[in-house]
């Protein structure tokens, strides 16, 4: 079998870092060169999230240049970058961000309270049609039940009504529940504003 990027990108998913690099040390000079090239740039992923890997089959040179060309758009800001690859639907560093402890915390939303940034990547992905972010961030326990209304709200004001269905089928999910909206309190919302998930609540631009 020849030995290319891919191959050993497999084969890497599969071994602990240490053992890979022992296994370098076994090849024949130019399939280590392409063996210590993959390694190199999974490692320099891994340094830009602060999180170690377990992907499979990946380009890890390409992965990293994606990743690095994003945080340098935002300024090395990771919440900024995270929302914006939901927006863009760029699921490979959806997937790679997330994993950064640099998204731990609430975002720092103009409209809601109390919504952290994966869950305010839902919402954002929800409003752009990126139908994958959404379906791989409901796997996220901690995703609260309005924040899912809050998304099928912005889903719905934007006519993705695949993502509306996605959303609606998540068992979480319960339209009864009001969400934290900064300015608005439970005693002057209930009876004054439509079941949630109409046009009134959307995400903002």
């Amino acid at each position: 079998m020849e030995l290319t990027e891919d191959t050993t990108s497999i084969i890497m998913s599969y071994m602990p870092t240490e053992s890979f690099s022992e296994l370098i040390s076994l090849m024949p000079s130019q399939m280590a060169n392409i063996g210590k090239s993959n390694l190199f740039w999974k490692q320099r992923v891994e340094t830009l999230i602060e999180k170690y890997i377990d992907y499979k089959n990946i380009n890890w040179k390409t992965i990293f240049l994606n990743l690095n060309k994003l945080l340098i758009e935002f300024k090395l800001d990771y919440k900024k970058a995270f929302i914006e690859a939901c927006k863009r639907g760029d699921l490979d560093n959806v997937k790679l961000l997330i994993k950064s402890p640099k998204l731990i915390g609430n975002y720092d939303s103009t409209m809601y309270e109390n919504i952290s940034t994966i869950e305010f990547g839902l919402i954002t992905a929800a409003q752009h049609g990126q139908y994958s972010i959404v379906d791989f961030l409901l796997l996220n326990p901690s995703i609260k039940s309005y924040v899912i209304g809050i998304a099928i709200g912005s889903a719905k004001w934007n006519n993705h009504h695949n993502i509306v269905k996605l959303l609606s089928e998540d068992s979480r999910y319960n339209p009864l529940i009001i969400p934290p909206i900064k300015g608005v309190t439970r005693t002057n919302i209930i009876g004054k504003r439509p079941q949630f998930g109409a046009r009134s609540l959307i995400v903002p631009s």
